[in-house]
């Protein structure tokens, strides 16, 4: 089999030149760089969708099949065809499509000009057994010709009729056939296509490879395969039609294009395949599935099984990652034993039943290891999280219009307003962190529900956050509401009217107040026509109409409803007020369960338990609205069992049922971002839900409040679950500095000390270790006592220092780093950052001055490696060795003051000058850290930083401000307090990166306030 692939190669190779002497070729999916469909669909999102399928048939060689060659030619003798197919959205129409492919010349280019032709296909076909004499049906006309040069270029050509007549389902998606159209003489001048644009070709990217062992994919050669004998003695083989790893860890990755996947010991990777038969396939006398492996950086040390089992729903290569794999059968197929090995080798099963009676090829099938040798690192609330996205995205009640010019007619139509959420995401059908939130917390509630329900239109738009950050962004769908991307920074609620005429904006959210957005909707309604029934008016949110009506009756219900306007208005003093007769009536547990949610408010949440609590005393049917308050405040007062108890009791009925779920389903995330106390803005059409404060007292309430019971501080989501422990060392330095609680930080300090005794050094988040010898420090200065317990936080930050003398996120990643993947260059020399070396040296140089043992070994190493970063005065590389990126001073506002003050303290505090300029530069840009805070956890212009450099970089930046000393120290901490004072929430918390949590960012604030005062 090995010198027969070898044939086909050479022939294609040999033959090509010789009976197609002059041809062309287009980089096929195999590269990483395949056709690509680009569409703009109606609504004004846009998709990139990469081919499908794709192969080369030549008519030369009647049996190859091309669907693994990385070069889909066409030639001038008609002699090579090329087929492709993507995948199209289920519905939807496009107001642009283009087919976007890489040509290059081959060995022996046209002379001259020429053409090729695109055509639409009307028969199926399938790249795993398509060749020549196979070749499916195609129009006799084709849909668009295209003038060429040969050389090198990324050729566009318009198909937009097509795809919309595949989307209108007028005829099915068969693909395009492309083949060589007409020449043209050498030397014609050739006119400019309207419809082509050369542009240049970007670097190719490869796969990388972590702890497993590697299987071939479709884009590597082959990939899996089929090995059929049939009756008579004949051979013959099928490829895989699709496969994709999917892996735990990187649980919301796709990884359709790699060209290697993986099977792990600890099934956190696993592998999907399916092949296609024939039709009418001869009966099989044995059918042996064959994958091609190589062995990873972390080969196996023993044999393992690995079991094949049938998929039992469909699933797209390009679309399916941990989280959406589809779902599989309990009992495998076949197993089979795998030894490991040093070197290249092909596993086979033997699949010749499954292949006769055709089992699992409709949906395909899983591979993955039998029996797990660990736990699959997830962690324990993915399945929770799951549950939360799937009754946010599949089960939340709204109805979204499908755009924005859909929503603005139906607002038309129905007389209502529109309501947008904006989210800062590629992907409009993913939302972002902040946008979960807003769906899970404000657009959950039932009474904002209820007023949109009745009031709005609702629809859900999106932009990339560097839209944003650079100024330069434009949205049509943001236009079309009467606003702009640079005045709306996500996440966001937009209301414009029915002509698309802007009305409110509440952007920037980072927390989460029920009345904040219902003052947001009922002051952006117009006013009604007065009259009518009263509660009516008030389900519309017309307060003042409601409580005009209400005001002329004398029943309990109406006093209730009119107390409820005060509540909702923010005079939850007066509500309380008007309630307290009410509770001594016959429906005095409603007007109770009204009492506990305004005191609740008002921050008085002993009494607004005991109210609840009596409330559901005193019920006569389930008061869900008191249980679910009952049960946060519960949450919030750590008794966690009886908070989950009171929610699972509200009847799934209840308009309360969705709020309560989700709290079941992300209690802490909801619990560091909704507010259960009222929070005041400053009023306006357009505001965020930041709000200038002038210190920091609810911040530390916020912070104790937040710890957990096993001392430590939770964290947004669970994917950041690494930084855990840097969270917790940073809130327990916070309350220390400002001496907050003795007990608290005790709490905090037992949690860290057991939290090292059982994670390898080699493992921790280098944060984390880095802000564990920060805060044992600051426990050292206070208290010589704590000497034993900052000594080995020092030998445990060294734990993690790479072989280079740098540090990475951790010292696995600094060593088994491979690249090869989103753009990085493979590498076999890992890779370790300047941001960790620099914060790490600094607290060790740190712990050196203070007496402790610090290897000045080790110090040196990390010294050397540092300098070696340093491109200029402050200036770092990002990541070293390979790439050098990220380097240039106004990149370098983050990291280059850790790293000059780390230089500055190790080499003897001889010249303070490259420090003071990246100080210099701080104090002069630092105001574009603040462009992605709270938008995206993307890397982006102009600056080139993200939102969880925010308060990383200002914490460090008041350090080395502070060791510099000099006149103008005391001014720049001043400088920095007051940005953090205006930028602060409205519930007196920050928050820069939402997935970290809000506990991170109050501290590392509170940490800069203390440095500042």
């Amino acid at each position: 089999m090995l010198g027969r692939g070898i044939l086909v190669v050479l022939a294609f190779a040999g033959l090509a030149r010789a009976q197609a002497p002059e041809w062309v070729y287009f980089e096929s999916k195999e590269t990483g760089k395949g056709p690509v469909l680009r569409l703009e669909m109606a609504d004004g999102a846009k998709k990139e969708l990469p081919v499908a399928s794709d192969t080369v048939m030549l008519s030369y060689i009647e049996r190859f099949i091309g669907a693994r060659h990385t070069r889909l030619a066409v030639d001038l003798a008609d002699k090579n065809r090329v087929l492709m197919r993507f995948e199209l959205p289920d519905a939807g129409k496009v107001r642009k499509a283009e087919l976007e492919m890489r040509m290059r010349p081959s060995a022996t280019p046209p002379r001259g000009a020429f053409s090729i032709a695109v055509y639409a296909v009307k028969t199926p076909w399938n790249e795993s057994w398509v060749r020549w004499p196979l070749q499916p049906d195609y129009d006799e006309e084709a849909r668009r010709t295209i003038r060429l040069e040969p050389r090198g270029q990324m050729v566009r050509i318009p198909v937009t009729d097509l795809v919309n007549t595949w989307l209108a389902k007028k005829r099915a998606n068969h693909g395009l056939m492309i083949r060589v159209h007409k020449s043209f003489p050498k030397g014609e001048k050739r006119g400019v296509q309207p419809d082509e644009a050369v542009v240049p070709l970007p670097k190719r990217t490869t796969n990388a490879a972590t702890d497993w062992i590697s299987i071939a994919s479709r884009e590597a050669g082959k990939g899996p395969r089929l090995v059929l004998e049939i009756e008579g003695g004949r051979q013959e083989e099928i490829l895989a039609s699709a496969d994709t790893g999917v892996i735990s860890y990187l649980a919301d990755r796709k990884w359709g294009r790699l060209k290697f996947m993986a099977i792990s010991l600890n099934d956190s990777n696993r592998v999907l395949l399916r092949f296609e038969l024939p039709p009418k396939m001869a009966q099989v006398e044995k059918a042996t599935l064959r994958l091609d492996t190589k062995p990873s950086p972390m080969n196996p040390p023993q044999k393992f099984e690995v079991a094949l089992h049938r998929l039992t729903k469909a699933w797209k290569e390009i679309e399916t990652d941990w989280l959406t794999q589809p779902a599989v059968a309990k009992e495998p197929l076949a197993t089979l034993v795998v030894h490991p090995a040093t070197r290249e080798r092909t596993l086979s099963f033997d699949v010749t039943d499954l292949v006769n009676e055709k089992t699992g090829f409709e949906n395909g099938w899983l591979l993955k290891v039998a029996k797990p040798l660990a736990k699959p690192e997830v962690k324990k609330d993915t399945r929770a999280q799951r549950a939360a996205r799937q009754i946010l995205l599949q089960k939340h009640s709204l109805k979204w219009a499908d755009s924005v010019d859909a929503a603005l007619r139906e607002a038309k139509e129905r007389n209502r307003m529109v309501l947008a959420l904006v989210d800062g995401t590629y992907d409009i059908t993913k939302p972002s962190f902040g946008a979960e939130l807003i769906l899970a917390t404000a657009l959950a509630d039932p009474d904002i529900r209820a007023l949109i329900e009745k009031r709005f239109v609702s629809v859900r738009v999106a932009y990339m956050g560097q839209a944003y950050t650079t100024g330069r962004g434009t949205s049509p769908e943001l236009r079309a509401l009467g606003t702009t991307v640079a005045k709306t920074k996500a996440p966001a609620l937009v209301v414009s009217d029915a002509t698309g005429t802007h009305v409110a904006t509440l952007e920037s959210f980072g927390t989460y107040d029920k009345h904040t957005v219902l003052h947001l909707l009922v002051d952006a309604l117009p006013p009604t026509k007065g009259g009518g029934d009263p509660y009516e008016l008030l389900a519309a949110g017309d307060w003042m109409g409601a409580a005009h009506g209400l005001s002329r009756l004398e029943t309990p219900k109406a006093k209730r409803a009119g107390a409820r306007i005060m509540a909702f208005a923010g005079d939850h003093a007066a509500a309380l007020k008007r309630l307290g007769p009410l509770t001594r009536g016959p429906e005095g547990a409603e007007a109770r369960a009204q009492m506990g949610v305004a005191l609740m408010r008002l921050g008085r949440f002993d009494e607004a338990e005991r109210e609840l609590t009596k409330a559901l005393e005193e019920a006569k049917e389930n008061a869900p609205e008191a249980r679910y308050y009952l049960g946060c405040l519960l949450h919030k007062d750590r008794r966690y069992a009886d908070a989950r108890a009171q929610w699972q009791a509200i009847p799934a009925s209840s308009t309360w049922s969705l709020p309560a779920r989700l709290r079941l389903s992300m209690p802490d995330r909801i619990a560091m971002y909704e507010t259960l106390a009222a929070v005041r803005l400053r009023p306006g059409k357009h505001q965020s839900t930041e709000a200038p404060i002038e210190g920091g007292e609810k911040a530390i309430a916020y912070v104790l409040a937040q710890q957990l019971p096993d001392g430590s501080w939770p964290i947004g989501d669970h994917q950041q679950e690494s930084t855990r422990s840097a969270i917790t060392a940073l809130a327990a330095k916070a309350l220390l500095v400002w001496d907050a609680d003795k007990e608290a930080v005790k709490k905090a300090v037992a949690w860290i000390g057991a939290w090292m005794e059982k994670t390898n050094p080699e493992h921790a988040n280098s944060f984390g270790a880095a802000y564990i010898l920060d805060l044992q420090l600051e426990r050292y200065a206070r208290d010589k006592s704590a000497k034993e317990d900052v000594q080995r936080a020092v030998d445990y930050l060294f734990g993690g220092q790479a072989p280079n003398g740098a540090w990475s996120y951790d010292k696995r990643f600094a060593i088994r780093w491979r690249g090869g993947f989103g753009g990085w260059p493979r590498t076999d020399q890992g890779r370790v950052h300047s941001m960790n070396t620099g914060a790490a040296l600094v607290l060790l140089a740190l712990a050196r001055d203070a007496g402790l043992e610090v290897s000045a070994a080790d110090l040196e190493r990390g010294r050397e490696i540092l300098l070696k970063m340093k491109q200029a005065p402050a200036a770092f590389t990002y990541t070293y060795p390979d790439p050098i990126s990220w380097e240039k001073e106004e990149f370098n506002i983050g990291r280059a003051p850790v790293c000059e003050q780390a230089l500055w303290m190790l080499d003897g505090k001889q010249d303070a000058a490259d420090l003071g300029r990246s100080l210099e530069n701080f104090m002069k840009w630092r105001h574009d850290l603040r462009g992605p805070v709270k938008l995206t956890p993307g890397w982006t212009m102009p600056r080139g930083v993200s939102s969880y450099f925010y308060f990383f970089a200002y914490y460090h930046a008041a350090r080395a401000i502070e060791s510099l000393g000099g006149p103008h120290a005391k001014e720049r901490l001043q400088a920095l307090r007051d940005d953090l004072l205006r930028v602060a929430e409205a519930d007196g918390t920050w928050v820069d990166y939402p997935a970290i949590g809000k506990p991170y960012g109050t501290a590392m604030a509170l940490l800069v306030l203390h440095m500042g005062k």
